[in-house]
This record gives structure tokens, C-alpha cells and sequence, in this order.
């Protein structure tokens, strides 16, 4: 997939059939964590290291290194971005997290384990050089011609699977909210939140994001057919590190600077457990 964040979609599923077992967001983590490395120069020692080395860098300090990251820093300086409604929403997740006992960090452990797998298994279907095309020379054959470029079976994988990655993405999360929001409505008001939401609010849900990622997904394909799909598919990812990296410096100025300015809505009489997610 040349949209990392797609990635999440494979595991999400999994979390809503294990809720109990599973921690969703080491899942989530676990599941972008391979594309980082990218972010390192090529050159460098660490951008020449082979995956089996990156792999135990992961499972041993870089997705427990992330969680900390997402849980301590960045989680309440975005939530505070969002307006009231939505921050209520949201406020029994901007708990702290906690790594222990045990069976909690074993959790933790396994749900990363799983992400990472979860990634290496679609990037066989997506990359050109995949132990399937190895075994399938026909995979990487051109299937047909757009533009200037020719799409391949590992090519298609990738826009195929970011599409419907990214759709699915945005589907659950605004499903979600919406859920959340008209429980929390139908609490205040003593009306029932299923028949505030339901297939209503499915249906609204779908039509937004179909609407929002088409025409996303209509602009990049102009822009695969005047420019070609690796220069924009470099600059989708480049786009994506620009922006990951204004996010975190903004969220760390916030949290060791200002982190009396942020005065979340809900959590002033929440008695918080540890997150679970």
C-alpha cells in the first residue's frame, strides 16, 4: 500500500471481534510501523540495515517507544483541537495509559507483533519485489497503460488497496463517532441512542466518505496520468512525513508547554481507569 496509513484497515476489524484481548491503538501502531524506516536516508547505517534487523528494532523499543509517544504527547493536544461536542466524545480515551502488569504488557506486545504482520503480508501483494513475485513472474506484468506508466498487478494492489484502505478508514471512524455521540446525547436527554443513529446515520456516514476520498482518489489519478505513478506516489509520501512531523512538534510544544491550556470538555468528572486503548 503506498499510503501507510492505510494499513490500520486490516487490523481495526480484528479489534472489534477481539475487544476484550486486544489493545487497539499498539494494533494501529504495530500496523504502520515497517514503512518508518523510510524516513531514514538510505545511506545511513540504520537505512541499510535488513528487515529482519529493523524487525527486532521494532518488537524491542519502536512500538513501545510510539505508544508513549501517541499516549503522552500527542492524543490530548489533538482532541483539544476539536470542538466541544466532539471532545466529549473522546474524553474517556485521553486517560493515562499504562504499560503493566504483565498480561498487560504481554497484550501490548502481541497486538504490535500482529500489526507488523499484518504489514508484511499486504506489502507481498503490493511491492515488486515480493517473495509472490518471485514465485509469479506474470504478477509483475503490465495488466494495462495509464499515462505514462504501466500498471502492474503490484501497482494496482497498491492503489486498489489504498483506496479502499482509506475509505474503509474514514467509514469506521466517523460510524464510530456518531455511535459515541448519540450514546452520549440519548444519556442526557433520556432518549434511546439507537434511534438516533442507526442505519441513518450508516448510510450518512458512507455517503461522506465516499464522497470525500472519490474525489481525493479522482485527483491523484489525474495527477498519475500527467506525471506518472512513482513521482506521485514519492510525493504523497514525502506529503505524509511533512505533515506527521508538523503534528508531533506541535503536540510537544503543547504538552511540555501549555499543558494547562488544555481543558478538555468531559473529563473534568471522569475517575479514570487505565486506557485500553
Amino acid at each position: 500500500m503506498p499510503v501507510t496509513f492505510a494499513h490500520p484497515a486490516v487490523v481495526i476489524p480484528v479489534h472489534w471481534a477481539l475487544r476484550r484481548w486486544t489493545i487497539l491503538s499498539a494494533l494501529v501502531i504495530g500496523s504502520i510501523l515497517p514503512d518508518l524506516k523510510e524516513l531514514l536516508p538510505a545511506g545511513s547505517w540504520f537505512g541499510q540495515k535488513s528487515e529482519a534487523v529493523w524487525f527486532l528494532l521494532w518488537i524491542t523499543a519502536g512500538g513501545y517507544l510510539l505508544l508513549w509517544i501517541f499516549h503522552d504527547i500527542v492524543k490530548r493536544p489533538l482532541v483539544w483541537l476539536l470542538t466541544a461536542r466532539w471532545q466529549r466524545v473522546l474524553a474517556p480515551y485521553c486517560g493515562p495509559f499504562s504499560f503493566f502488569p504483565l498480561s498487560r504488557f504481554v497484550a501490548i506486545t502481541v497486538c504490535l507483533l500482529f500489526g507488523i504482520a499484518s504489514h508484511y503480508m499486504l506489502d507481498d501483494f503490493a511491492h515488486s519485489n515480493s517473495l509472490l513475485s518471485r514465485y509469479w513472474p506474470g504478477y509483475q506484468a503490465n495488466l494495462f497503460i495509464v499515462g505514462k506508466s504501466g500498471v502492474t498487478g503490484p501497482v494496482l494492489v497498491h492503489i486498489g488497496g489504498s483506496t479502499l484502505g482509506v475509505i474503509f478508514l474514514f467509514w469506521s471512524c466517523l460510524w464510530w463517532m456518531r455511535q459515541r455521540d448519540a450514546l452520549l446525547r440519548g444519556a442526557a436527554t433520556g432518549a434511546s441512542w439507537r434511534s438516533m443513529s442507526g442505519l441513518t446515520g450508516l448510510v450518512l456516514g458512507m455517503v461522506q466518505t465516499l464522497v470525500v476520498v472519490v474525489g481525493g482518489f479522482s485527483i491523484v489519478i489525474n495527477l498519475i496520468i500527467r506525471f506518472g505513478y512513482t513521482r506521485v506516489a514519492d510525493f504523497i509520501a514525502r506529503g505524509m512525513i511533512d505533515v506527521g512531523l508538523a503534528v508531533l512538534i506541535y503536540c510537544t510544544i503543547i504538552t511540555l508547554f501549555f499543558p494547562g491550556q488544555m481543558r478538555i470538555s468531559g473529563m473534568e468528572n471522569l475517575d479514570f481507569e487505565k486506557s485500553k486503548e
